[in-house]
């Protein structure tokens, strides 16, 4: 039976977990009345909305003068593709689910209800109709402020909005400032000496992935894995080796292993996750070492004690330390001071 858990242990926690999400979902706030939540939801979004600017010397088009008068099927099996499964549905409970798999003819009803609803230009009053969530966050549970509402529209009226969408982007062009709306970020256009610079989202250089969206877990996840890899190169010959103290292992772990995965963490701002990340390769390489397992049940503490290896994060904040004063000690006219 122990075997089974431990071969099952994932899906066991993926089930632990769904049942403890469904059960801190909803909250039931029988301390707020009707109308504390009327009054708190009437005053949310009852700011002003500024003035759009008239002026347009970018040529742009204007999005209020374009109309869109026509929808073929074309245009709804494209937005009916881009659906996403496992969404909640409105007030008329019907999933995405059922709007993507219902067929030929659903699409030919569907495109003649979008036609008619442009030419009349009014939507059914059932659509008007939402369902409001209000999820709780923190703080009191009494205070309308600490809960977040979420909307539940008509999953048919947002794709007739997402077809209106991609009717009016095919038909205008966005401004370089905006990045709402996009597929991609905007990129500047860099020349040197009359030849323009190739931009791209992600390079490798010196071994390590950079990315211009600052995905900085994935750079460190990158250098873990390569430092998995000598580890596991080294697993037999070297690190299960009894006739190699445990400390010599140690000492070749922190010259040959530790490295590649601390590689620019004096310079880096590592968060929980990635500290998370680096300890748990750290210790699955020093159990190897030990010749234990999780099953073992022996502290993390005491194996590093064995092997005389120092917790990997607490080691990176005194690199970090050493080269805070190394930099400290370098004279005003250095390039890097």
């Amino acid at each position: 039976m122990e075997s089974d858990f431990y071969g099952l242990q994932k899906d066991i926690w993926k089930f632990i977990r769904r049942q403890r999400s469904d059960l801190n979902e909803i909250i039931k706030a029988e301390a707020i009345d009707d109308d504390t939540w009327s009054k708190y939801l009437s005053t949310l979004y009852s700011s002003n909305i500024a003035e759009v600017p008239t002026d347009n010397t970018r040529n742009i088009p204007d999005i209020r003068s374009i109309e869109v008068t026509n929808i073929d099927q074309d245009d709804v099996t494209n937005a009916l593709r881009n659906l996403k499964n496992r969404k909640s549905a409105g007030r008329d409970q019907i999933p995405n689910e059922l709007l993507k798999y219902g067929g030929t003819a659903l699409i030919e009803e569907l495109t003649k209800l979008f036609s008619k609803i442009l030419k009349n230009q009014k939507i059914p009053a059932e659509w008007k109709v939402s369902i409001l969530i209000l999820m709780f966050k923190k703080g009191a549970r009494n205070d309308p402020n600490n809960y977040r509402g979420i909307t539940l529209l008509s999953t048919t009226l947002k794709l007739l909005t997402k077809i209106i969408t991609n009717n009016l982007l095919a038909k205008t062009s966005i401004a370089e400032e905006q990045q709402g709306f996009r597929t991609e970020p905007t990129r500047c256009k860099l020349e040197l000496e009359g030849k323009v610079i190739e931009q791209v989202s992600q390079f490798t250089y010196l071994g390590i992935p950079t990315t211009s969206y600052g995905d900085l877990y994935h750079e460190v996840l990158q250098q873990t894995i390569k430092a998995n890899k000598i580890a596991g190169c080294l697993k037999g010959p070297i690190l299960r080796n009894k006739h190699i103290s445990k400390q010599v292992r140690g000492r070749i772990y922190k010259a040959v292993i530790r490295p590649i995965m601390t590689y620019t963490s004096e310079t880096r701002a590592d968060t929980s996750k990635i500290k998370s990340l680096m300890e748990t390769s750290e210790m699955r390489t020093l159990r190897t070492i030990e010749g234990t397992t999780l099953r073992d049940r022996i502290p993390s503490k005491q194996i590093r004690e064995r092997c005389k290896v120092k917790e990997i994060n607490e080691w990176i904040q005194h690199r970090r330390s050493e080269w805070n004063n190394h930099i400290s000690r370098m004279e005003t006219t250095r390039i890097v001071e």
